[in-house]
């Protein structure tokens, strides 16, 4: 399962979407704003439902949700109608079996694009919107072995989205950079820990320029790769952590301005904060349990009192919400 966010139903609270593939099934949860959901509504079937980004597809200020459906190998738009529904799923295909997706405008036309990470064809591909909830068929971009989780930023102060993605059986992340109109140079690839599945990107160390970690399940680690600001990384830096990590983000936990990296993973029935010091370096970690093992997270502030909280969706038990105390 994945998970991402959303106000679906037009309260100005923050609900969530979840798929789930083992039912075929979107599950919306409904926010109160205060911490606590609504019990999960589903939304629509969608095959094979893997991943999932939100974004306004159509320009009418509401919520869309764009899902991957893996075996069908296909991106699912469902518009939103503004009070927690949606309207029929219209279907665009891509490559094999697609495993993350992310949503940008990376041609410059304020209109959002989606960014497809297709793990059995070694490649991304890029679905530029026309604004009214439809799609340009795909332009596939040539990755590492096995992409498994596309990201987007700027990484060279050119105003223009690139994308990164982790490639699972290449050990390495991959790094393209946009030319503005929806293309992408070819890429250059950085050495990661065995088999990077997911990544996050954020500026670790207060320079302006963009940074990224991998998560990576073959020896149990996080690779921080730091940015140069002109599209290039230094090696990376490498954190054992002793589980399969194939959940990472970067957010301000303890409110001191310092990004700091949530992980976590299948094998493991806890998550583990580690602390930023603000130039890059993760001092100290904190282990919180979770029952189950979680295969995605969002973070937001659920309850409006100004932290960053945490919501994990588990393969066998939905969703769940941790509120910030620090």
């Amino acid at each position: 399962m994945s998970i991402a966010l959303g106000d679906f139903d037009g309260d100005n609270h923050t609900d969530l979407i979840v798929p789930n593939y083992l039912d075929k099934k979107v599950y919306v949860f409904l926010g109160y704003g205060n911490g606590s959901f609504s019990m999960p509504v589903v939304t629509e079937t969608v095959t094979d439902a893997f991943a999932t980004a939100v974004g306004d597809f159509n320009g009418d200020s509401r919520a869309d949700i764009a899902v991957v459906s893996t075996w069908n190998a296909s991106v699912s738009i469902l518009l939103g109608q503004g009070d927690g529904t949606f309207q029929s799923t219209m279907v665009f295909p891509v490559v094999s079996y697609p495993s993350s997706i992310f949503v940008k405008d990376l041609n410059n036309d304020q209109r959002l694009d989606l960014l497809v990470s297709n793990f059995g064809a070694n490649t991304v591909s890029v679905l530029l919107g026309y604004g009214d909830g439809t799609f340009a068929p795909q332009t596939i971009f040539a990755t590492g072995i096995g992409p498994y989780t596309v990201v987007s930023a700027d990484f060279n102060h050119d105003n223009y989205f690139d994308f990164a993605v982790t490639n699972y059986f290449g050990n390495t992340v991959s790094v393209h950079l946009g030319f503005g109109n929806g293309s992408f140079r070819t890429r250059n690839s950085y050495p990661t820990k065995a088999e990077p599945s997911a990544l996050a990107v954020d500026d670790l160390n207060n320079d302006q320029h963009m940074d990224l970690i991998s998560g990576n399940c073959g020896n149990g680690s996080i690779s921080v790769l730091m940015g140069n600001g002109n599209g290039t990384f230094r090696p990376a830096h490498h954190y054992m952590i002793g589980d399969c990590v194939n959940t990472v983000a970067i957010g301000d936990f303890d409110g001191d301005s310092n990004p700091d990296v949530f992980i976590s993973g299948t094998e493991s029935d806890t998550f583990r904060i580690l602390f930023g010091d603000g130039t890059g370096t993760l001092v100290e970690s904190l282990f919180f349990d979770t029952t189950y093992g979680s295969t995605a997270v969002v973070l937001n502030d659920f309850n409006g009192d100004g932290r960053l909280d945490i919501a994990l969706a588990h393969m066998q038990s939905g969703v769940n919400v941790f509120l910030n105390k620090c």
